[in-house]
């Protein structure tokens, strides 16, 4: 880490819960994590895109760490173009072919052999489970049992793969948000997509459009990509189902309020199903 610019008056591009995305210099953009304490986690990140950018997953380079106004970031290739849901939406037309596009590069991604230095998605789901109020007991000791019994994996798992976070640019698709990659079962991931997909809470700042296509295209969307994915690599349903109940109990933890019932009768479906 060198002496760096400071951000005031950088014009800001993206913002998430955990970071805000920053126009920099030379053709890139700065991730800067909104706390000081984010350095290992953006680590982890940077590693993740890496190993996906070098196996042919499309994703924009990493340049650099650095530290900003007290607070760990990333320089990063900028890469020009809306996310799938604003693509989408200005033509609806084009939803067969975005699902196909997510499920292409989620299946391409999973062939990739996650770096040893991220967390295990069984960690990661475990400690969602355990550490949260927001979890019902018996809804997360029900996931837990699940969990115990599905496999580790050494994939490279995405974590939050979803239309908002693949971008579309005249170069093809991107694959951006690599904070919550974990080593670990494909199906752990494509369940987690799954759920989102199904009932995922758009933000409050999403066009009245990217709404209405949300309503209508949802069904359409999720099964389209969950047969493209599954023409590109197995699929064990049964496995999958568990997956979902853990992903949607674990999802609990992240107290989105929208979501908060749907995410309920997933868990306790699994619970009928037990």
């Amino acid at each position: 880490m060198g002496d760096e610019p400071g951000i005031e008056g950088r014009r800001v591009l993206a913002e998430g819960r955990e970071a805000v995305v920053h126009e920099w210099v030379d053709g890139t953009v700065l991730r800067l994590m909104r706390s000081s304490e984010g350095a290992e986690a953006m680590a982890r990140a940077g590693a993740a895109s890496e190993a996906a950018r070098r196996a042919g997953v499309p994703t924009p380079r990493v340049h650099e760490t650095v530290e900003v106004d007290g607070r760990p970031g990333q320089v990063v290739a900028r890469v020009d173009g809306p996310d799938l849901f604003a693509h989408l939406a200005a033509n609806p037309l084009r939803l067969w072919r975005g699902a196909d596009l997510l499920a292409e590069v989620q299946a391409d991604l999973h062939g990739v052999t996650a770096p040893t230095s991220l967390p295990s998605t069984h960690e990661r789901l475990r400690a969602r489970l355990d550490g949260s109020d927001l979890v019902p007991p018996p809804a997360a000791r029900r996931a837990l049992d699940l969990l115990a019994d599905l496999p580790e994996g050494t994939a490279l798992c995405h974590g939050d793969l979803h239309p908002g976070n693949l971008l579309v640019t005249p170069e093809g698709p991107m694959l951006i948000d690599w904070s919550n990659a974990t080593r670990g079962d494909p199906l752990a991931d494509v369940a987690r997509t799954q759920v989102m997909l199904q009932i995922g809470a758009l933000p409050p700042s999403a066009p009245a459009v990217v709404r209405g296509l949300a309503r209508g295209g949802r069904a359409v969307l999720v099964a389209r990509w969950a047969r493209g994915y599954a023409r590109r690599r197995p699929v064990d349903r049964t496995a999958l189902a568990r997956w979902r109940v853990v992903a949607a109990t674990a999802r609990l933890a992240e107290d989105i309020e929208a979501e908060r019932a749907a995410l309920l009768a997933i868990a306790d479906a699994g619970a009928a199903g037990a």
